[in-house]
């Protein structure tokens, strides 16, 4: 993400931050999840959707989701770094809580392909669950908290690390919800415009620097798809899903999936 797209994401979240931050405390206590970690809430998840998670070759694919009459299937792209994982899964649980009508349709599937990830989009409902999972992964206060005993120790660049490492969140999440949350200000931007368009090979590089873990910048490959299938289709779904030339066929390739899906299966 460049600086003028990061700079407008910010600007026009201002509008819906009031909106989101209702609809992440209401969900957090309706799940009863609190001040869970990241780690824990992705489980409760798995109450509202079956998730699959397979590493899928089109990176373009992050998250799917897939919906046949109520049954929500999420897929995540576990060829994508952990934090962007979960990034994926709370966006798609904004999709599942928060637009029913979209989900209503006895006559058609409804399918979500999130693939822009966390730049920006000129789609109201995409931002908005973009937000909603953002304030999902990183809450205002621990932020503001940790962040201030930090930097009295420790560089910015260290800071953002360990605030990467302890949220379990992409870097370029940190450094918007930096913003949001009014720790950081416009007049910052100079100090942080390095770090906008850094690679994952750089955001690795880093961690390694300061000795941090790197879990959240780290795919995991993992793969539950056998459990979801019989076990005479595990072979060809699988090939079927991993292997795609672009994301249209990766959609229509994985919408094939979910006719093979056991009734009632949870990942």
């Amino acid at each position: 993400m460049n600086k003028i797209k990061f700079v407008q994401l910010l600007k026009e979240n201002i509008g819906i931050m009031d909106e989101i931050e209702v609809a992440v405390e209401y969900d957090r206590h309706e799940m009863s999840i609190g001040t869970l970690p990241t780690s824990l809430i992705f489980l409760a998840i798995e109450k509202h959707a079956s998730v699959i998670k397979h590493p899928i070759d089109d990176m373009n694919l992050g998250g799917m989701l897939y919906s046949i009459e109520n049954n929500h299937y999420l897929v995540i792209n576990t060829a994508h770094a952990k934090g962007m994982q979960y990034f994926y899964a709370f966006h798609d649980l904004y999709h599942i809580k928060h637009e029913h009508s979209a989900f209503t349709s006895v006559e058609a599937d409804k399918c979500e392909v999130n693939s822009n990830g966390l730049e920006y989009n000129e789609n109201l409902i995409e931002r908005k669950a973009s937000l909603y999972s953002a304030i999902m992964m990183v809450k205002t206060l621990p932020l503001k908290n940790i962040y201030k005993s930090l930097i009295e120790v420790k560089s910015f660049e260290n800071v953002l690390l360990e605030l990467s490492n302890h949220f379990s969140a992409p870097l370029i999440l940190i450094l918007l919800r930096l913003f949001e949350c009014e720790i950081l200000g416009f007049s910052d931007l100079a100090m942080v415009n390095q770090y906008l368009g850094i690679t994952l090979e750089q955001i690795r590089d880093l961690f390694n620097k300061y000795g941090i873990d790197n879990t959240t910048n780290t795919p995991t490959y993992e793969s539950n798809v056998a459990f979801h299938l019989e076990s005479v289709k595990n072979d060809e779904m699988i090939q079927l899903l991993t292997h795609q030339e672009d994301l249209e066929e990766s959609i229509e390739n994985i919408a094939t999936i979910f006719n093979e899906l056991k009734v009632g299966g949870q990942g």
